[in-house]
């Protein structure tokens, strides 16, 4: 199953990375496990990050995702509607969902 709309998700993804400048390689899901991103993040008194962890305020950039098609029990589910139903799931209850485009003015509007 191939992945929907990757090049406009990783185009999203890179302005948003481009926006903070600094690169913090990670070898597991957890961001945090064996990175320096909360010793970073506590030298800086920084309290709001953009992943889902540790009990930090946390924002989902949407059109920054991919995802594929899924199937269960022989039913086929279009990549467009799992995109939707994980956002929809997520949003409120575990993070504010936002664009790229929303996101990047937020953080221009703060300077």
């Amino acid at each position: 199953m191939e992945l929907v709309n990757p090049d406009k998700a990783a185009a999203n993804a890179a302005k948003v990375l481009e926006h903070f400048r600094k690169n913090i390689i990670k070898h597991f899901a957890n961001s945090f496990l064996k990175t320096e991103l909360e010793s970073k993040l506590k030298e800086k008194g920084i309290t709001k990050v953009v992943v889902e962890d540790l009990g930090y305020e946390t924002t989902l950039i949407e059109d920054a995702c991919a995802t594929r098609e899924l199937s269960y029990q022989d039913q086929v589910f279009p990549a467009e509607q799992v995109h939707f139903a994980f956002v929809g799931a997520l949003n409120g209850m575990y993070c504010a969902v936002t664009s790229t485009e929303d996101f990047l003015q937020q953080e221009a509007d703060k300077s």
